[in-house]
């Protein structure tokens, strides 16, 4: 089975929102179109190496992709170590592993210090002042493309002394 294919099938098993399924009927045909459109050359003679997609995603398909994939990661942390989750979790690695593979890369900058030069789509903080600012988390990750940046992320930034229990030295 092509990757792809294995990729859209770890999709519909995993049960995920309406809103980002990819409808086989044709409604949602461009992007069903654009993901399946990227048939790797192995067997076909073309001049792109085997393994490699032969056409480029669009960047909206590519940030919903990677979206749904941070979203079912964040869900999967959250639940625990039941025998449902390390499948689910594998599951999910197969997906990301699909991703890497097409050139999709997802950075969580969590833990790091924030830096106010760094282009975001949005930030999320307080309106106070920070000292130290930090990042203690991300509602959507920096996304890129064939090391093209695609989405900037989402930051959720906090002072280092508020982020650390009692204020205490990390």
């Amino acid at each position: 089975m092509h990757r792809l294919h294995r990729i859209v099938a770890a999709f519909r098993q995993l049960g995920f929102p309406r809103e980002f399924r990819i409808d086989e009927a044709g409604a949602g045909g461009d992007d069903l179109t654009a993901l399946l459109g990227l048939i790797d050359n192995e067997g076909s003679g073309g001049s792109e190496p085997p393994g490699r997609y032969a056409e480029p995603l669009d960047a909206a398909v590519v940030r919903r992709l990677a979206n749904v994939t941070w979203n079912l990661m964040g869900q999967v942390k959250r639940l625990g170590t039941t025998t449902f989750d390390r499948a689910l979790k594998g599951r999910i690695d197969l997906l990301t592993d699909g991703l890497e593979e097409a050139g999709i890369e997802l950075i969580d900058f969590t833990g790091q210090d924030f830096d106010e030069g760094d282009f975001w789509d949005e930030v999320v903080a307080s309106e106070e002042r920070k000292l130290h600012p930090v990042i203690v988390g991300m509602s959507k990750p920096r996304v890129k493309y064939r090391n093209v940046v695609v989405q900037r992320g989402m930051p959720i930034v906090e002072d280092r002394s508020a982020a650390t229990p009692e204020g205490a030295a990390e």
